[in-house]
């Protein structure tokens, strides 16, 4: 994977990341209780995200699977709501 393609797959994260905070931001206005619970998993989307950010492929600190679990994680979080 190049440095490019890394990139764009965490602007994607951040961008879903984004989106699910906003959702998480209105039910949370509405008094909704599943606004804490989407709130503590984007916490977590949060920390994966941080990891990623800033990431040099070519330092090699991380193996392939271990790169690709962790924006699994990340797209797991952000993909469950529409």
């Amino acid at each position: 994977m190049t440095q490019e393609e890394f990139d764009n797959k965490v602007l994607a994260a951040v961008s879903g990341h984004v989106d699910v905070m906003e959702i998480a931001a209105d039910l949370r206005r509405q008094g909704d209780p599943q606004a804490k619970r989407i709130e503590e998993e984007q916490i977590f989307c949060n920390n994966v995200i941080t990891a990623l950010e800033g990431y040099d492929v070519t330092s090699e600190l991380l193996a392939d699977g271990d790169i690709d679990s962790l924006f699994e994680l990340a797209t797991g979080a952000v993909q469950k709501f529409p």
